[in-house]
């Protein structure tokens, strides 16, 4: 904003509020669907939100971000639209309960599309590679392995894991 100064101001706190307001509104419309790829496109508002809101702050480094976030965000993006189509191809709809057991089907989908999501909250995967081998699925949720069996870290939903809440016995 450095071209119009006396506008930079107003203009920021514009731009701010439209990124709060597009992160907030994409993802409570997002959580309302049953159909995953609105889901998705729900979700990509938001998603412009956390873009916009780095290019409020408007230096060298927010922008570098922002682009950074964009390359990773596309990158997410197409491998949750490529195992979303595979899977609606094969159980022959886009609804979220289409993909309940999926875990348990079809685990090479499931572990993609859980990566794919992680990747949208920001768990790099050298982080993955490090904990994901200390993890353990438990009677009332996933658990941390380890001396003392570990943390609870609560149920995950049937897409992560064969046999959770939901799944048809």
């Amino acid at each position: 904003m450095a071209g119009f100064p006396a506008l930079s101001g107003f203009w920021q706190g514009v731009l701010a509020a439209v990124a709060v307001l597009t992160m907030t509104g994409g993802n409570l419309i997002a959580l309302a669907q049953s159909d995953v790829k609105r889901m998705m496109g729900y979700s990509s508002i938001a998603h412009a939100g956390y873009v916009l809101a780095g290019l409020v702050v408007f230096t060298p480094e927010s922008l570098s971000a922002a682009l950074y976030y964009l390359l990773t965000y596309v990158f997410a993006n197409l491998g949750i639209f490529g195992v979303v189509i595979l899977v609606s191809t094969w159980r022959g709809g886009e609804e979220v309960t289409r993909f309940r057991g999926l875990g348990r089907e079809a685990p090479a989908y499931a572990i993609a599309l859980t990566l794919f999501f992680l990747s949208f909250v920001g768990i790099p995967p050298r982080l993955l590679r490090q904990v994901l081998p200390f993890l353990r699925r438990g009677p009332d949720g996933l658990r941390l392995a380890g001396p003392g069996d570990g943390a609870q870290l609560g149920p995950l939903p049937s897409v992560l894991l064969p046999g959770g809440p939901g799944d048809a016995a």
